[in-house]
C-alpha cells in the first residue's frame, strides 16, 4: 500500500499539470477594455445608412389586425431561461400565449409575433418561417425574455445549458400556434390609426451593474385603434423577466401579468409583450409582495391610464429590413480574466449577427438579437425624438448574441460577464447603426 501512494501522488501531479496545460492552451487573458476602433463603428453607421434605404416606402392607408392563441405545455416539458448542467423540467401543465399584431399598408405587409419563451432561437424562427411561409407576409417573432417559460429550443449543447434539452416536439408547437395566431391576425385585417407613446417607470428597475448609475426605464407602446376601439398593442419594457420563485413550473413572469391585470381593467385588446433593453437592468422586488404581480399591475395602470398616446395619419409608410451587423472577433469568456482563445470562440459565435428594423411611420423599432446596454440607449432615445421619431428597442428576435456593454462594464462582476460574447464596447455598434439609420432617414427626407 505504501507503495501505491508515490505513484497515486504522481499519477495526481500528472493530471493537474495536464489540466493546467489545457486551460492555458485553451484560454487567454481578456482583452483590455477600448473603445471600439473607429474603422468599426464607422463600418456600423455605414450600414445603417444602407438599412435607411431599405426602410423607405411610400405612405398608404395602414390596416391592421391583432390575435391571441393560448399554447397548453405538457409537464415535463423542459425549462429554459437559467444555467444548468441538468435540464429543469416542468413538474406540471402549464400555459403560455403567443400574440400577433398584423400591419398592412399598400402592398406591403408585415406580421410581429410574441411568444412568452426567454429568446427566439436560429432554430425555432426557422421552424416558424416554414410553417408560415404561405401566409404572404415577412413574421417577425419577438420574446418576452420570461426565465421560466418553455425551453429545448436550440440545438447545440451550449443552447441546451440555458435551454434545457432539446425537444423538437415543443418547438414545432411554438411554430405552430405562432403561425396559427399570425392567420387570425392577417384575417382581422381592418383600416386603423396609428397611436403610440411612452412614459417612465423608473420605481420599477435598478441598475445590477452599477447601483445608482442611470437606466433605460421606458416604456412603449405601439397600439392600433379600430372602428370598435383598440385592436391590439404592442408594449417594451426593459426589465429582465426573472421575478417569479418558482423554478419548476411554466410561466410568463410579469409579462403574463400585465395582460392579467389589463383584463381584469376592462381591457381585452390582445397585447404582444417584447423584453427592451435589457442589459444591466433587473425589475425591482418590493417588499412583502408577490414582485411579478406587482410589477404587472403597475405597468398595467402605465399602459391604459397614465401614459398618453399621440394619435398619428391615417395614411403611414410601412417597411421592415434584416442586416448582417459585422461583429468584432469573438471572446467567449469564461471568468472575469480569462476568455477562450479565438479559435475556439470562432466555433461558438458566428462572425455577424442578423438586426431587425421595422418602420412604422414616425415608429423604428430595432430587434436586437441579445441584450443591448440599457444605459446607451436614452441618449438613442433623444437623438430620434429630436428627429420626430420614435424608437423602440426589442430584443431576443431569433439568435441570442449576448450582452452588448459599454467598454468599462466589460467583464465586471455581475450577471453579463459570461456572456459578453463580443468583446468590448460592442454597444457602440448598435449605437452607429442606429445614427446611420437616423442620418439617413433624414436625407432622405431632405430630398423630398
Amino acid at each position: 500500500m505504501r507503495r501505491r501512494w508515490p505513484r497515486l501522488a504522481l499519477i495526481l501531479a500528472l493530471l493537474i499539470a495536464l489540466a493546467i496545460g489545457l486551460w492555458l492552451a485553451a484560454t487567454q487573458p481578456a482583452p483590455v477594455a477600448r473603445p471600439l476602433p473607429a474603422a468599426r463603428l464607422e463600418l456600423a453607421r455605414q450600414q445603417g445608412r444602407q438599412l435607411a434605404q431599405q426602410l423607405l416606402s411610400a405612405p398608404a392607408l395602414l390596416h391592421g389586425g391583432a390575435a391571441a392563441v393560448p399554447i397548453e405545455i405538457a409537464a415535463g416539458a423542459p425549462i429554459g431561461g437559467y444555467f444548468g448542467w441538468r435540464t429543469r423540467r416542468a413538474s406540471a401543465p402549464g400555459r403560455i400565449e403567443v400574440v400577433a399584431i398584423a400591419l398592412a399598408a399598400g402592398e406591403r405587409r408585415l406580421v410581429l409575433a410574441g411568444l412568452e419563451t426567454v429568446t427566439i432561437t436560429p432554430r425555432l424562427r426557422a421552424q416558424i418561417s416554414a410553417a408560415g411561409s404561405d401566409l404572404g407576409a415577412p413574421l417577425l417573432p419577438l420574446a418576452s425574455h420570461t426565465h421560466s417559460g418553455p425551453g429545448g429550443l436550440g440545438e447545440s449543447w451550449l443552447e441546451s445549458l440555458f435551454l434545457g434539452a432539446s425537444d423538437r416536439r415543443l418547438v414545432q408547437q411554438l411554430a405552430e400556434a405562432t403561425v396559427a395566431a399570425a392567420r387570425a391576425a392577417i384575417a382581422d385585417l381592418q383600416p386603423v390609426q396609428l397611436l403610440d407613446g411612452s412614459a417612465q417607470a423608473a420605481e420599477l428597475v435598478v441598475n445590477r451593474s452599477a447601483p445608482g448609475q442611470p437606466i433605460d426605464a421606458t416604456v412603449d407602446v405601439v397600439a392600433l385603434l379600430g372602428g370598435q376601439g383598440l385592436l391590439g398593442r404592442l408594449v417594451a419594457f426593459g426589465a429582465h423577466p426573472t421575478l417569479v420563485g418558482v423554478r419548476d413550473r411554466i410561466d410568463g413572469d410579469y409579462p403574463a401579468r400585465l395582460r392579467s391585470a389589463l383584463a381584469g381593467r376592462g381591457d381585452s385588446a390582445p397585447t404582444l409583450f417584447s423584453t427592451a433593453a435589457t442589459g444591466s437592468v433587473s425589475g425591482v422586488r418590493p417588499t412583502g409582495q408577490d414582485a411579478a404581480q406587482a410589477m404587472g399591475k403597475r405597468l398595467a395602470a402605465i399602459v391604459d391610464g397614465e401614459l398618453a398616446l399621440t394619435a398619428r395619419e391615417n395614411a403611414l409608410p410601412l417597411a421592415c429590413a434584416r442586416v448582417e451587423l459585422a461583429m468584432p472577433e469573438p471572446r467567449f469568456p469564461l471568468s472575469t480574466t480569462r476568455v477562450l482563445r479565438r479559435w475556439l470562440s470562432r466555433r461558438l459565435a458566428p462572425p455577424a449577427i442578423g438586426v431587425d428594423v421595422v418602420r412604422i411611420g414616425p415608429v423604428l423599432m430595432l430587434a436586437v438579437p441579445g441584450e443591448l446596454s440599457a444605459e446607451v440607449t436614452p441618449t438613442l432615445r433623444q437623438q430620434y425624438a429630436r428627429a420626430g421619431l420614435h424608437l423602440v428597442i426589442v430584443s431576443h428576435n431569433g439568435q441570442y448574441a449576448g450582452y452588448f456593454m459599454p467598454a468599462e462594464r466589460y467583464l465586471q462582476p455581475g450577471p453579463e460577464a459570461a456572456l459578453e460574447i463580443y468583446g468590448p464596447d460592442t454597444a457602440d455598434l448598435f449605437v452607429g447603426l442606429l445614427q446611420g439609420i437616423q442620418v439617413g432617414l433624414q436625407i432622405a427626407s431632405a430630398e423630398k
